[in-house]
């Protein structure tokens, strides 16, 4: 029941959001494996998508070059980017692999632009979403 709260709280804000969605992710598959309700969890995790901001191409991502880097950030963009959250454009001038601009106007570059971009996939988020968050902690 506090999981469940917690949650709940943490939908609500912004800046709490994320951790929420990771919460839930990690309660719903724990309820799967232990209780194995077949149904509920699906559909819980189905319903994350009301969380996601309801606004398309939003976030751009400059990639430079022909790098692994920006290869692999464009591969998993081009499939795993089923809410439409970025537009990818191309650039011939010099600077790192990737650079983001966020939709508030934030520009990210190089694997803090990849950190960012990989924890908006809804497929990747559960993997993705606790080395964003040890990120964070380092710059603090």
């Amino acid at each position: 029941m506090l999981t469940g709260l917690a949650i709940g709280l943490g939908l609500v804000f912004r800046r709490t959001r994320l951790g929420a969605l990771w919460l839930e992710v990690g309660f719903h598959v724990a309820i799967e494996i232990i209780f194995s309700v077949q149904v509920f969890s699906y559909a819980a995790l189905a319903a994350m998508v009301v969380w996601i901001t309801p606004s398309a191409r939003d976030r751009e991502v400059v990639l430079r070059g022909q790098s692994t880097h920006a290869s692999l950030v464009e591969a998993s963009l081009r499939w795993l980017d089923w809410t439409a959250s970025f537009v990818v454009l191309g650039a011939d001038d010099a600077g790192p692999p990737v650079t983001l601009v966020d939709r508030d106007g934030t520009v990210l570059r190089g694997g803090s632009a990849t950190r960012l971009i990989l924890t908006r996939l809804p497929a990747i988020l559960p993997f993705a979403a606790p080395f964003y968050a040890a990120g964070l902690a380092l710059r603090r």
